[in-house]
């Protein structure tokens, strides 16, 4: 059988465009080696005979890195993960937060009624600023010749 070159990379190119389109499983193991042997900067022949869950739990590991759980998709996909275990735990976290909502509520309306003045937040930046000190130093200096002893340990 002689096959054209020509013919071999169409044939090449269509294969890989069925394969993105519908992966399978072959495929989806090359392009997960692929990209270990990018990130990790190893030959790809080698990376297909290293072991498969350590490339797997490595390349995903690595695509995990910059991410941020407390971002609010990370919520939106625990509260799904829980919903599947646990039928009740869309109820419960409504009842937890219906609490939370009520207890702000109630809170507010005792501040208003003892005419309070609206807390300034916690974390502003003077609260970070340092403090005037009371009694400025006027002298005095620091010893540092035990940084010339040697370290007995």
């Amino acid at each position: 059988m002689n096959v054209e070159f020509k013919d071999l990379i169409d044939y090449c190119y269509a294969l890989s465009l069925a394969t993105k389109m519908r992966p399978t499983e072959d495929s989806v193991y090359r392009s997960i080696c692929r990209k270990y042997s990018k990130r990790f900067s190893t030959p790809l022949h080698l990376v297909f005979e290293m072991d498969l869950v350590n490339v797997i739990l490595n390349v995903y590991e690595d695509d995990l890195t910059d991410i941020n759980l407390v971002d609010s998709k990370f919520d939106s996909a625990y509260d799904a993960i829980r919903t599947m275990e646990d039928p009740s735990y869309e109820r419960q976290k409504e009842e937890v937060m219906d609490k939370v909502v009520e207890q702000a509520i109630a809170e507010e309306a005792e501040r208003v009624a003892k005419g309070m003045p609206v807390a300034k937040p916690k974390n502003t930046v003077s609260a970070f600023a340092p403090k005037e000190m009371s009694k400025k130093p006027t002298g005095g200096s620091a010893n540092l010749s035990s940084l010339s002893e040697e370290d007995p340990g």
